[in-house]
Formats: structure tokens, C-alpha cells, sequence
């Protein structure tokens, strides 16, 4: 309860001062992500921008979660901060036996947004506990999933991982590309979509916006994805005397290849031109009724209305913006997807139909009917990365 009202107080009064007081409360507790995070909010401050204290504490934190990087900067940041020679003695220290003690390695992937596990073994020898203490604590955090490229601290030394031998020098770089045969499967993404989808054209004017939900699987090849899927449009009408009709038959199945155009930590935008193919329900088609037979045309006099299920090729460009946070290894995202394209298709030459409650029997006058129109289709997407 304590711990609570001081983070609310210290949300509330923005100050930087509470939120240092709050993760040192965090730290003798052992919750270094909570102390972290308020240490992060108190240096972004105006007034906490310039603390030392705030700095040196987040370097420690840091460390402790395995962030060699992040700590080296907040200590460097400490000592030009600091106030007096024992401040900045302690920074420069812990800044200094960062560098002499730690390189970081790169572990890099046939493509971004891989998710997989690391497995981090050490082929030379470790004197020191701090650091043996360290390496645990990293192996432990590498347990989870995580997303491809990462950067880790490494204490200096030779490694193994994923299977590929790395020499991290002391305040050096490197990088190794683990193998991997899976590496493809490992950034499929699994995407289902929700939204609607609107006709636009003469010959689709009856048709009412469409609740669309769309399944699609993608995988990468360099800067391009490729996919391919499916989505049920059950199709909702308006007839002839003004009723509203619904059609569940409506589908449509196909691909698209997309481009990356800009990536980040967050935020990944996606162009890609599409092709599907699928079923229309709900086109009002005029028809001449006579005794012996019902034919229906575009030139037919409107005896009656019937509403068919025609057949569709629908090319389109689509723009997507996902959210997935690869730096923290997540392996959920959530976005937005457009698309505009067209919808070239035929009614059948013959068949059934509905007009009203009633099904009709048809033919078409000159073979298959054909339509044209234009679709419009905003979904909200979650996104699974494999």
C-alpha cells in the first residue's frame, strides 16, 4: 500500500526527487524493472535531467537488469553531472570497470523480427563472482523469447551462441548471425483483422458497408513479405423496396507482396500490392419475367429485382502500420491496415437468386453478367510473430 500511494504521489506531483525516493524503495525489494522505470521518468524531467544521484542509481539498475549499454550511459551521464570529487569518482569508477570488464555483441538474424531464445555458453573462464553473478543473471533473462537483431553486454571473453563461436573483447564490439533452418518459420506472422469494407460504382450501389474479418499468414524475404489469405464478408443489401438483406456467403482468398518502407523499435510500416479472388453476394440485377422463363441482363426491362452472387477478381493496393515492440522481445503486435482496389467479376448464366424472401431461378440474356466497382477496406489488426 505504501509503495502504491508513493508512485501515485509521485505521477501526481511529477517530481523527480519522489520518483529516485520510490525506486530505491523498488530496489531493496528486488523489483528492478519498477525501479527502472520510475528512474527513466525522473532523468526525461526537467529538474531530474541534471541529478546524478538519479543517474548513478539507474546505472546500478541497469546493470543489475543485464543492460550493459544503458548502464555505461548513465554512468557517463553521473560523472558529467556530478557535484562534488566523490560523485564523480564513483561515476568515472563504475563507467570505467564497465569498459575494462564488458564488450557487447550484436546477435543479428537472417531478418528483423525473428523471435527466438538465446542460448549464451562461455568457452573461456570467469575469475571474478561479480561477474559469474552477471552472466547468470543474463542467462536467465536470455531464457525468455526474444526478437532479433539484440544487443547484450558480455563480460570479455569467448562464447558460444546459438551454436556460432564469438570473441567479445573488453569495451569492444562484435556481432555473430546465429544458424538457424527455422529462421523464416520463426518470423512467420499471424495476422487477424477486423473491419469494414465499402463497394463504391454504379453496379455495386446496393451493397451496405460489409463487416470484414480477415485471416492472413506472411513471411519475410529480405525487405519484402509475402503472403497469402482469406476473409469472410457476409454482405449486407438493400433491395429494391428499401429493405436491408443480409448475405453470409461472401468470401474472398489471395495474396499480396509488401514492401518495408520505414522500421523501428515500435512502429513498422508496410506498403503491399494485393490480388484476391471471391464472391460478391447482394447485386441487384434487373429482370424480364414471362411465363415460360426469367432473364436477367442489364438490358432487361425491371419486371423484378433479384440479387445474385457474382464472382470477383480484385486487385488492390494496401498501407499497413503495425505496432510491435521488437526491443523489449515482443512477439504480439497491434496495427492498422487500408487498402483500395477494384472488383472486376461476372453473375453466372445461370442460377439461382433471392428477391425478397423468395428464390428465383435465372438466366442471363447474353451469357454472364458483368460488374464493376471499387472497394474500400479499413481493418484493425492483431498480429502474432512466430
Amino acid at each position: 500500500m505504501i509503495a502504491l500511494v508513493a508512485v501515485a504521489w509521485a505521477a501526481e506531483t511529477d517530481d523527480p526527487r519522489a520518483r529516485v525516493e520510490q525506486a530505491r524503495l523498488f530496489v531493496k525489494k528486488g523489483w528492478w524493472d519498477d525501479a527502472r522505470a520510475q528512474l527513466e521518468l525522473a532523468v526525461a524531467s526537467e529538474n531530474g535531467r541534471l541529478d546524478p544521484e538519479a543517474w548513478i542509481l539507474l546505472a546500478t539498475v541497469a546493470f543489475q537488469l543485464c543492460d550493459v549499454p544503458a548502464a555505461r550511459h548513465a554512468a557517463d551521464r553521473a560523472h558529467s553531472h556530478s557535484r562534488d570529487l566523490v560523485q564523480a569518482e564513483q561515476a568515472a569508477g563504475l563507467r570505467d570497470w564497465l569498459d575494462a570488464q564488458f564488450g557487447t555483441v550484436t546477435v543479428g538474424a537472417p531478418y528483423d523480427g525473428i523471435v527466438t531464445k538465446l542460448d549464451i555458453v562461455l568457452t573461456s573462464t570467469l575469475f571474478d563472482p561479480e561477474l559469474k553473478l552477471y552472466l547468470s543473471r543474463l542467462r536467465d533473462r536470455s531464457a525468455r523469447s526474444v526478437a532479433l537483431p539484440l544487443t547484450v553486454g558480455l563480460p570479455a571473453g569467448s562464447y558460444r551462441i546459438n551454436g556460432v563461436d564469438v570473441d567479445v573483447p573488453a569495451g569492444g564490439e562484435a556481432s555473430v548471425v546465429p544458424r538457424s533452418k527455422t529462421a523464416v518459420l520463426q518470423a512467420t506472422q499471424v495476422e487477424l483483422g477486423f473491419g469494414p469494407t465499402f463497394w463504391l460504382g454504379r453496379d455495386l450501389s446496393g451493397l451496405l458497408p460489409v463487416p470484414t474479418t480477415g485471416l492472413a499468414v506472411s513471411i519475410p524475404a529480405g525487405r519484402l513479405r509475402v503472403g497469402v489469405g482469406g476473409a469472410w464478408t457476409p454482405q449486407p443489401f438493400r433491395t429494391a423496396t428499401d429493405e436491408v438483406r443480409l448475405d453470409a456467403a461472401g468470401w474472398e482468398i489471395g495474396g499480396d507482396l509488401g514492401l518495408e518502407l520505414t522500421r523501428s523499435d515500435l512502429l513498422h510500416v508496410r506498403a503491399a500490392l494485393g490480388y484476391a479472388y471471391g464472391a460478391v453476394p447482394g447485386i441487384a440485377v434487373p429482370c424480364t419475367v414471362s411465363a415460360e422463363e426469367t432473364v436477367c441482363g442489364p438490358d432487361a426491362s425491371p419486371d423484378l429485382w433479384i440479387h445474385a452472387a457474382g464472382r470477383a477478381h480484385q486487385p488492390r493496393a494496401e498501407l499497413a502500420v503495425l505496432y510491435l515492440d521488437h526491443g523489449r522481445g515482443a512477439s504480439f503486435g497491434a496495427g492498422l491496415k487500408t487498402s483500395f482496389g477494384g472488383a472486376f467479376g461476372t453473375i453466372p448464366a445461370d442460377g439461382d437468386a433471392r428477391s425478397g424472401d423468395d428464390s428465383w431461378s435465372f438466366t442471363v440474356a447474353d451469357g454472364d453478367a458483368r460488374f464493376t466497382g471499387w472497394s474500400l477496406r479499413g481493418l484493425a489488426t492483431l498480429t502474432a510473430t512466430f
